[in-house]
């Protein structure tokens, strides 16, 4: 996955909370459109991120 396959649609600087939306389709599974929660964590040498996909309920 390149950086460009999703786009940051909010951010709270002050919890590390992103959210994240899929601008590419990959499958099924994770179709364009689809929406994450994400964690960042900024440090003064490095930057932090993580995201976990839970099965979407349709």
């Amino acid at each position: 996955m390149d950086f460009g396959c999703a786009e940051i649609i909010a951010c709270q600087p002050d919890t590390g909370e992103v959210r994240l939306r899929l601008t590419a389709s990959f499958s099924s599974e994770f179709p364009a459109g689809r929406e994450f929660t994400g964690r960042v964590r900024l440090t003064p040498t490095e930057v932090l991120s993580w995201v976990i996909a839970r099965p979407s309920i349709d």
